[in-house]
């Protein structure tokens, strides 16, 4: 099992995304120590990814999580987020707090580098 300390933990594990053409999305679960217990890759049907609260909240709470990291690439090798990405990722913190699991990141990757959308989108949190 991983423990993750920063940013850069997850992006070492998302490697294999970095370079797809489709954007895809890593879910990673983590318990309360910060330790990955068990992530899920939902991949595209078509150009954009599209997913459920229910896809991403379920295996949730079937893992027992108390925290949760995102990831997804940009095809396009642009590291900023998109104004879909910013109101994605705070509909889903707002969903986790009810549910009582805190989202820890939100990383969009690519084969240049990442970029931690709450780190750097303090209106988020």
């Amino acid at each position: 099992m991983t423990k993750i300390t920063s940013p850069r933990d997850i992006y070492l594990l998302t490697k294999k995304i970095h370079k797809q053409r489709n954007e895809s999305l890593i879910i990673f679960y983590l318990n309360s120590s910060g330790t990955v217990i068990n992530k899920k890759t939902i991949k595209p049907k078509v150009d954009e990814i599209k997913f459920s609260q229910a896809e991403i909240f379920v295996p949730t709470l079937k893992n027992r999580a108390r925290f949760i990291i995102l990831a997804h690439n940009h095809p396009s090798g642009n590291l900023l987020p998109s104004k879909s990405d910013l109101t994605t990722t705070k509909i889903l913190i707002n969903a986790g707090e009810i549910l009582g699991v805190r989202i820890i990141d939100h990383l969009i990757v690519t084969d240049k580098g990442f970029y931690s959308i709450l780190q750097k989108a303090k209106t988020l949190t």
